[in-house]
């Protein structure tokens, strides 16, 4: 776990670095640039969820089919290697799918802070069971969280409108 804190601080660190060199030299407003590094819902239209549709009839049901395997990774690593799980092997596909689906949302609503935080967590509190239960109630969490931070950016102060990533932020990190 420290490890992949540390890795992911890094990676963090390099990305913003990345980012801001684009935001430097991109061609589009500067409103446009910062209303995707704050996550927003505003001006998204069905063809965004039609260009992530690939993404999510590929890879949830991947991630569906590998509920069993999370389950016995959940039980530690000695009990994973002596059922026989690659844990490697697993780890790094598990890695994989999520890095998949979390970039494909990145990509079409910008960079919404603390669902993919909090919801788990939430999620873990209103079902019981294996991950079978709870992936699939970790993401409606997540559905609900973004939905409401979004409502909640547009009633707040109209005609003002918060982008959904700043209401998250504010709910989730004191979470």
């Amino acid at each position: 776990p420290v490890r992949l804190a540390l890795v992911g601080v890094a990676v963090s660190a390099c990305g913003s670095t990345w980012v801001q060199l684009l935001i430097t030299k991109s061609s589009a407003g500067t409103s446009t640039v910062l209303l995707w590094l704050n996550g927003s819902l505003w001006g998204r239209t069905w063809d965004q969820v039609l260009q992530l549709a690939p993404l999510i009839v590929i890879f949830i049901p991947m991630v569906r089919l590998l509920s069993r395997v999370m389950d016995i990774l959940a039980l530690g690593e000695s009990v994973s290697k002596g059922l026989g799980v690659s844990l490697e092997k697993m780890r790094l596909i598990l890695l994989l799918l999520t890095v998949l689906l979390a970039s494909g949302s990145v990509a079409a609503v910008g960079m919404i802070g603390f669902v993919g935080l909090v919801s788990p967590h939430i999620a873990r509190k209103l079902v019981s069971g294996g991950h079978r239960a709870y992936v699939p109630a970790a993401a409606l969490t997540g559905s609900v969280m973004l939905l409401l931070s979004d409502t909640i950016g547009r009633v707040v102060l109209p005609p003002i409108e918060f982008p959904a990533g700043l209401i998250t932020s504010t709910i989730g990190a004191p979470y």
